[in-house]
């Protein structure tokens, strides 16, 4: 869990993993949409996603979470360039190239999209 899930998870008063796996779903519904049951069961040790060991890594990628959805264009192109302006210049110090670019998009139904 990373510390913006950690930070939404305290904002809703849960503090410990018995918290949140004693909470109400429709309480983290209203939070975290589709993805609460699947927190739920990861607190309860429940996971059945596979465990990639041949990965490769990422020399250069930023992201960023909006506290509430936007959908202003303008927004949303002006935040992008800003990410873009940020990997180019990690790129650049790094001397490095880019092979494939990503852009990941999470929905308010917590749905994620990727687009190469």
């Amino acid at each position: 869990m990373g510390p913006k899930t950690a930070a939404r998870l305290e904002a809703l008063g849960l503090h410990t993993i018995g918290e949140l796996m004693q909470a109400p779903p429709a309480k983290l519904k209203a939070t975290f949409g589709l993805w609460a049951l699947e927190l739920q069961n990861r607190a309860r040790g429940l996971d059945t996603s596979s465990v990639e060991t041949d990965r490769e890594t990422n020399p250069s990628a930023v992201e960023t979470t909006f506290v509430k959805d936007v959908g202003d264009p303008e927004r949303l192109k002006h935040v992008l360039l800003e990410l873009c302006e940020q990997v180019g210049q990690d790129l650049r110090a790094e001397e490095l190239q880019a092979r494939t670019v990503a852009i990941k998009l999470r929905w308010p139904s917590f749905q994620t999209s990727h687009v190469r």
